[in-house]
């Protein structure tokens, strides 16, 4: 079995410094990757975040499953958007330590490939030369999602 990535959307911290959010403080969500991760700035994988959200969406950013009672994922809601960037009232205090964080905005589309060019080059080298029998999709959206994958799948033959 293989497990895509898929179009996932990561806050990336370059150091190695965990990133400590407070309650009631903003942070921008950028675009710039070339900027360090700050307690009130946190660059992002994906240009397309500010054309996507509007004031009022809610945005989650953690490494697993946010529930409420830990502190290591925090919930955003956006305040304003400045060009590329996203001004974001932080909900809950949180310390995000680590490289990635998945960043999850409910009710909106994200414009990008469910197989992205990276899941096609681990299919097409590690999963190829593994026989790999079971592709879990990650990130799905529509049966044209499937059908992509399995016509990309057929193009590789058995």
């Amino acid at each position: 079995m293989l497990d895509t990535v898929g179009p996932e959307l990561q806050v990336v911290n370059k150091t190695d410094h965990p990133i400590s959010l407070q309650v009631d403080s903003l942070v921008v969500l950028t675009p710039d990757q070339d900027k360090e991760a700050t307690s009130n700035l946190l660059p992002i994988n994906f240009g397309g975040l500010s054309k996507a959200v509007k004031t009022g969406d809610t945005i989650f950013i953690g490494q697993y499953l946010f529930t409420g009672s830990e502190t290591t994922s925090v919930w955003l809601e956006v305040t304003e958007v400045k060009g590329e960037d996203v001004v974001c009232l932080i909900k809950n205090s949180a310390t995000l330590a680590g490289s990635l964080f998945t960043l999850h905005v409910s009710q909106i589309h994200i414009d990008l490939p469910t197989l992205t060019d990276k899941d096609k080059e681990v299919i097409s080298t590690w999963g190829v030369r593994n026989n790999i029998d079971f592709l879990s999709l990650s990130y799905t959206r529509h049966a044209e999602d499937v059908r992509q994958a399995r016509e990309y799948l057929s193009k590789l033959g058995d």
